[in-house]
């Protein structure tokens, strides 16, 4: 029995949650994980991923210099950066026949801007793109986030 490809689209909001650790003033490793709390279908969506990001500002990050008689503390107002990232994830999606689920492997790249509202608080935008293969679904997604960060340490 031959069977033609099937495609489709949909639309969600996702709960993402996102740790970002500075290696250089210019560099993170990130790590995210997130999924579908509401949807335009009763398809969900869960994906865990890694990445990198680099900022365009020689200091992308809160950073403190101290001396023998002054200490200084450079907090950047607007951020601005791009990266890459590679993860998993799993979605399960409704057939006419029946629920399926699949897991796939992700591959995209990430732009954005970050605001600092305050020292602990900041506005974060991001638009990003990603294509995932499974073993019966592929996917190519165009995602935008806008969010809330909240900075873990002494400051």
């Amino acid at each position: 029995l031959f069977r033609s490809p099937e495609s489709g689209s949909g639309s969600s909001i996702a709960l993402d949650v996102m740790y970002e650790k500075f290696f250089t003033l210019q560099m993170s490793y990130f790590g995210r994980l997130g999924g579908t709390i509401f949807g335009s279908t009763n398809d969900r969506y869960y994906t865990l991923n890694g990445g990198i990001n680099y900022y365009f500002d020689p200091v992308g990050t809160s950073a403190q210099i101290s001396g023998p008689t002054a200490d200084i503390y450079i907090a950047p107002s607007f951020r601005y950066y791009v990266g890459g990232h590679l993860g998993g994830s799993y979605l399960v999606y409704n057939t006419p026949s029946k629920t399926k689920g699949d897991f796939l492997v992700e591959l995209g790249g990430q732009a954005g801007a970050i605001y600092a509202y305050s020292e602990k608080i900041s506005l974060r935008g991001e638009l990003g793109f990603s294509r995932s293969l499974g073993t019966l679904v592929s996917s190519t997604e165009i995602k935008f986030f806008a969010g809330i960060v909240y900075l873990l340490g002494n400051k």
